[in-house]
Order: structure tokens, then C-alpha cells, then sequence
């Protein structure tokens, strides 16, 4: 089970709604010990422990907490091609993972029109 949230420098509360993911989590039978939260970096630099921490919130002590990867080509899973010929890797965790749920802001962006939403993916998981 692999929760993907955006890092620290985006609005969303994920320290207020982890802990009632990972209640609805329990009481379908999935363990904390089950569960990772990997922080969708996009281009951003990788969050300190303790950022990651404080992001998290109080069940950082309960569940696996890592940053995305996406300058290290040996932690990526190649997808192929998209429609304009450019090479599509995820981080590997993400590929590897059985059940994804994604945690983030929908906001307006000065440079993108919108951040957030499928962006948790590409380029926040993603390469």
C-alpha cells in the first residue's frame, strides 16, 4: 500500500488526513506495517527526515516515509513512450505497488495554470 503525497512546499493539511487514511486502512484489514507514504517531489529538492516528519504529522512513528526519485536512473521503472516519443519512467516504488492513493491540493499555478491533481504523478513521481 503505497500513499503518495505532495511535499512541503503545497497547501495540503496531509497531516490532518493521513491519520484518517490510515483509519479507513485499518478497518479494511491493512496494517500500518503495510503502508509507505512517498513524498511526489516533482524537480523539488528531497525533503529532510525531519520534514518528512512534519508533513506526516503524529503517525510519522507508525508507517515508512521516503522521498520520490527521479535524478537516480536505477530507482526508476521505465513506461514506454508517450505520444510525442519522449521516455516515461516512474519511481519504482510507485510502480511496484499493488494499491496507490494519491494526496494533494488542486490549486491555481503562476507558471502552469493548475498544480496538483494528476501532477501527483507527472512530474511529481515521475520522469
Amino acid at each position: 500500500m503505497l500513499i503518495i503525497s505532495d511535499d512541503h512546499t503545497r497547501p495540503t493539511p496531509v497531516k490532518k488526513i493521513i491519520p484518517f487514511l490510515l483509519g479507513e486502512l485499518k478497518a479494511g484489514g491493512v496494517a500500518d506495517s503495510q503502508i509507505s507514504v512517498i513524498f511526489a517531489l516533482g524537480t523539488h529538492k528531497p525533503m529532510s527526515e525531519t520534514e518528512m516528519r512534519e508533513r506526516a504529522g503524529v503517525v510519522s512513528e507508525r508507517i515508512r516515509l521516503c522521498n520520490s526519485e527521479f535524478r537516480d536512473p536505477r530507482g526508476l521503472a521505465y513506461c514506454g513512450k508517450a505520444p510525442d516519443g519522449v521516455p516515461v519512467s516512474v519511481d519504482k516504488r510507485v510502480a511496484d505497488a499493488d494499491f496507490k492513493i494519491g494526496i494533494g491540493s488542486i490549486i491555481p499555478h503562476p507558471e502552469c495554470g493548475w498544480g496538483g491533481g494528476a501532477k501527483i504523478i507527472y512530474p511529481g513521481v515521475a520522469s
